[in-house]
């Protein structure tokens, strides 16, 4: 089985990372692929709480 891949493909991604002084912190991240016929999105988030 094979499969295409767009020839440009284009990846993005962003993230945002929150640490507070008490041991708490959250994270929240996108990626992303856009070609002419891909388009793939992702979403991710994380909480930590250290103690």
């Amino acid at each position: 089985m094979t499969e295409a891949i767009d020839s440009p493909l284009y990846r993005v991604g962003a993230g945002l990372e929150l640490n507070s002084v008490n041991g708490v912190g959250l994270a929240v991240g996108y990626n992303g692929a856009f070609g002419e016929t891909v388009r793939q999105n992702a979403v991710s988030a994380s909480l930590k709480v250290s103690f």
